[in-house]
C-alpha cells in the first residue's frame, strides 16, 4: 500500500492464523479509517530501465566496450590498495572508497543507456496490446487492397473498391477491439505463459502492467 494509506488511514491490523487456512500464507486484516474527501494520490511515475532479457549479443558487445573505455578513465585509488587494517576507519580511506564505488556504478548506468534497450510506458508509440497479433495481419492486408485500388485509378465501384473497403473497415474494427479490450487480452497472455511455464512472458507482461 501506498506510505500515505499506511500513514494516515490505518486504525489497527493483526494478522489471521486460522487453523482451516491450508495456504502457507496468512492474511493480514485491516481496519482503515477512509475519508474520500480529503483522501488524495499521486499518479505512478513511469521510470525507464535497461530491459536486459530483451538485448541481443550486439548490444552486449556494445555495452562491453562502453564500458571498458569508461573504465580505463577512472583512477584506482592506489592509498586505499596499500591499506591491509581490515578495520580502517580513517575519513578520507572511507570517503576514497565511497567515490569509487560511486563511479563504478555510475559507469555500469552510463553504459547502459548508451548500448542496451530501454524499458518503455504500455502504449508507448501505439504499441498496445494485442496489436501485433490481432491488428497488424488486418492493417497489412488493408494496406495491400489500398495501394491496389490506388494503382487502379482509385475506383469508386467495382470488385477493388469493395475489398479496399471491407479490408479496411476490419482493420479499424480490430484497432477498436484491441483498445477496448487490452485489459482482457493482457490477462490471457499472462494465463497462456503461466499454463506453458513462459516465466519470462510473463514477467514481462508483469512489468508491462507497472509501468
Amino acid at each position: 500500500m501506498s506510505a500515505q494509506l499506511f500513514t494516515d488511514s490505518i486504525r489497527w491490523g493483526c494478522v489471521l492464523h486460522e487453523v482451516n487456512n491450508l495456504s502457507d500464507h496468512d492474511p493480514v486484516c485491516l481496519c482503515l479509517d477512509l475519508s474520500i474527501a480529503r483522501l488524495s494520490y499521486d499518479k505512478r511515475k513511469f521510470t525507464a530501465r535497461p530491459s536486459w532479457f530483451r538485448a541481443k549479443s550486439v548490444h552486449i558487445d556494445h555495452y562491453k566496450s562502453v564500458l571498458q573505455s569508461v573504465l580505463n578513465k577512472i583512477v584506482i585509488p592506489h592509498d586505499l590498495c596499500l591499506c591491509h587494517d581490515v578495520h580502517c576507519c580513517k575519513a578520507d580511506h572511507v570517503a576514497s572508497l565511497d567515490e569509487y564505488v560511486a563511479q563504478l556504478t555510475d559507469a555500469c548506468l552510463k553504459s547502459a543507456e548508451v548500448a542496451i534497450p530501454f524499458t518503455r510506458p504500455s502504449g508507448y508509440n501505439g504499441c498496445i496490446p494485442g496489436w501485433s497479433e490481432v491488428v497488424a495481419p488486418l492493417r497489412d492486408q488493408s494496406l495491400f487492397w489500398h495501394n491496389l485500388w490506388s494503382d487502379c485509378g482509385r475506383p469508386h465501384q467495382g470488385l477493388v473498391a469493395d475489398i479496399m473497403r471491407k479490408t479496411r473497415a476490419r482493420y479499424y474494427r480490430a484497432v477498436r477491439y484491441v483498445k477496448k479490450n487490452k485489459d482482457d487480452i493482457v490477462n490471457k497472455r499472462i494465463a497462456e505463459a503461466l499454463s506453458e511455464n513462459r516465466s519470462r512472458d510473463f514477467w514481462g507482461e508483469i512489468k508491462r502492467i507497472r509501468q
